[in-house]
């Protein structure tokens, strides 16, 4: 299973759901993860709502990661099943991204590299 956080205003949560919708197409175990919207309070930051569904017809499948228990992510890590954070290294394309089996990716992934393949959708 893979979950995409997704961050930021729309524009961001447009990349994220791109990222997403690349990896649901290519037939992926991938959910959305919309906590950043719980509790912001980094101060001198915009607060941001979610708005993609709101804007776009689009579907989503949703999980959240503080529903996944802190204790089954250790297991999983100790069981070296994989299961952890892949954060997008900087504001360039990173195709390696696409090999991830399972664990959370963080990210704004801003480059319509993510989603090329699905353009026409």
């Amino acid at each position: 299973m893979l979950i995409v956080r997704i961050v930021g205003g729309l524009g961001n949560q447009m990349y994220g759901y791109a990222l997403y919708r690349t990896l649901l197409e290519r037939g992926r175990d991938v959910y959305m993860d919309l906590s950043f919207y719980d509790h912001q309070n980094t101060p001198n930051v915009a607060i941001r709502e979610y708005e993609l569904a709101k804007v776009f017809n689009i579907t989503e499948r949703l999980v959240s990661i503080k529903s996944v228990k802190v204790l089954a992510l250790r297991v999983l890590r100790k069981l070296h099943l994989g299961f952890k954070g892949y954060g997008e290294k900087g504001s360039y394309y990173q195709p390696e991204v696409f090999d991830v089996k399972s664990g959370f990716l963080y990210g704004y992934w801003g480059s319509f590299k993510y989603s090329a393949e699905i353009e026409d959708i």
